[in-house]
């Protein structure tokens, strides 16, 4: 895993954008996870996509700052009468 790379990849699969986590989601780097989340957001919004997909596959772990970013995810998502599903948890 790259540390310097982005936090996520992302592609759209019809009405679900894919968020597949390239690294650990620590601490000290939420500020920049939250502005990359913030942009999966936008990215969902301008495509109408309504789910939400977080792939965490190629991460060992997370900070608990994510959890939070995690819930805030699944309000939005809900709003937009969608799902968030997370899969590839270790």
């Amino acid at each position: 895993m790259d540390p310097t790379g982005a936090s996520f990849e992302l592609e759209q699969i019809g009405a679900t954008v894919v968020a597949s986590v390239t690294r650990d989601l620590g601490e000290f780097d939420f500020p920049r996870i939250e502005a990359e989340v913030n942009e999966a957001l936008d990215k969902r919004d301008e495509s109408r996509a309504r789910n939400l997909l977080i792939d965490f596959h190629r991460s060992e772990y997370f900070g608990s700052s994510v959890l939070g970013l995690l819930l805030k995810l699944r309000k939005q998502v809900a709003g937009c009468q969608g799902r968030m599903v997370l899969c590839g948890i270790s």
